[in-house]
């Protein structure tokens, strides 16, 4: 849902929710065809051995990147997804450097509460 767009969140959503539902029903089917607990569970675990190495070369999504301040692998993925999309640096690298200059002001202007000030602001 990361990396989609907010216009497509809820199209993405329900389209992960579908997909759930039909996988269980592959699932039920599996288990009617198997017949034997064993086999079933050979099976399941063959379609998840093969999901897990995709997961190994999935990137991190963007806002997690943003998240975690980790900006140089931000501005990598940031460029990969560009180029993806066939968008100059100029479309996109002014924004980003916006970005960063804001969360630099924000961070030099923030400053760590003790623990006796952060209670008192959530009561």
């Amino acid at each position: 849902l990361e990396l989609t767009s907010s216009a497509h969140t809820g199209f993405a959503g329900n389209f992960a929710l579908v997909l759930f539902t039909i996988g269980e029903g592959v699932v039920t089917l599996f288990a009617y065809l198997a017949k034997d607990w064993q086999l079933l569970k050979w099976i399941n675990t063959a379609f998840v051995g093969l999901v897990i190495p995709y997961l190994y070369f999935m990137p991190e999504s963007p806002l997690y990147l943003y998240s975690k301040r980790d900006f140089f692998r931000l501005e990598a993925l940031l460029r990969r997804i560009a180029t993806a999309n066939k968008r100059d640096e100029a479309d996109w690298y002014p924004v980003y450097q916006e970005l960063r200059r804001n969360q630099s002001f924000i961070l030099s202007n923030q400053k760590e509460l003790t623990f006796l000030q952060k209670a008192h602001q959530i009561l």
